[in-house]
């Protein structure tokens, strides 16, 4: 049975590697989840904090709207 796992694991792996699709679109995640993570730092540091957390009403204001920003998609024409 072990053996047979290993099999399915090698076929599916051989199939990722020859299909660019399933590449393309990891990539592109994980380019996305970088690019998030950058914007909320740059945040971050423009109120120099090292993470959007607050301590008062003001700071958590500035935090939720902060990540009301990062979720948008900002499209320039």
């Amino acid at each position: 049975m072990l053996e047979y796992d290993k099999l399915i694991y090698s076929i599916s792996t051989l199939k990722y590697i020859q299909d660019r699709q399933p590449q393309k679109n990891i990539y592109r995640s994980q380019n996305r989840v970088d690019s998030y993570h950058q914007l909320r730092a740059t945040i971050a540091t423009a109120y120099r904090k090292k993470h959007l957390i607050g301590k008062n009403e003001k700071e958590i204001a500035i935090s939720n709207q902060s990540r009301l920003l990062e979720l948008c998609d900002f499209n320039v024409i």
